[in-house]
């Protein structure tokens, strides 16, 4: 077996190390470049996965749902959104318009609903919601004013009623003041509303109903 001399094996090894070193850089810059040029000739796949043909599938189903729980409703004004629910939310906290349209306005309609096609179920779930507490709402200022009527109705009859007493037993008599006219009243057994004795502050409400009904009012004058 031949022997080389040490400075020879010393060399050898450095030119055999060099040039596997430059085979590598070349075979990897070639398989690098043949991995883009598949890349670029490879088909773009434009069919969806599986999962996300189930997620649009699911949606769309929801959306079929959601019209049919609207029409057995009976609404007839509503509006899909393509933009996320929250995204619906926050329009109508803000009092922002969406392509145009008002929802904040629009929410305050017991009769309107809203979906969205990210999330059709559940965005008509919070659309129900809010028209149900907007209805209470109106249901209630309705029933509060309603009674309101009500107390006014009644209060104008009683003053009605009551001038007639007031009137008869007082048309010779002169007040100096509603203090003087209050206790006479007293005196005489008049009732007041709620069955107390005659006040000055109650006396002179009453005056000031008197001329909002058109009827003569008892004025203080001095003897």
């Amino acid at each position: 077996m031949a022997h080389f001399p040490s400075s020879l094996q010393a060399k050898y090894s450095l030119e055999s190390s060099d040039l596997y070193n430059k085979l590598d850089t070349v075979w990897l810059k070639e398989l690098e470049q043949k991995e883009q040029e598949a890349q670029k000739n490879k088909p773009v796949d434009k069919s969806l996965s599986i999962i996300e043909e189930l997620i649009l599938s699911k949606k769309l189903r929801e959306e079929k749902l959601c019209k049919a729980m609207l029409a057995d409703m009976g609404i007839k004004k509503y509006r899909k959104f393509t933009l996320p629910t929250n995204e619906i939310l926050e329009a109508i906290r803000n009092k922002k318009e969406i392509d145009g349209f008002n929802i904040a306005n629009a929410v305050k309609n017991p009769k309107f609903r809203f979906y969205t096609s990210d999330s059709p179920l559940a965005s008509l779930e919070i659309s129900n919601t809010m028209a149900s507490v907007i209805k209470d709402i109106k249901d209630s200022n309705i029933f509060m004013k309603r009674g309101r009527q009500k107390r006014q109705e009644n209060a104008d009859e009683y003053a009605r009623n009551i001038h007639s007493i007031i009137n008869e037993v007082t048309v010779h008599e002169t007040f100096k003041s509603f203090r003087e006219a209050a206790n006479f009243l007293n005196d005489q057994k008049i009732p007041t509303p709620l069955n107390k004795r005659w006040q000055p502050r109650t006396l002179t409400l009453l005056n000031q109903r008197w001329e909002a009904l058109g009827l003569s009012t008892l004025t203080p004058k001095p003897k």
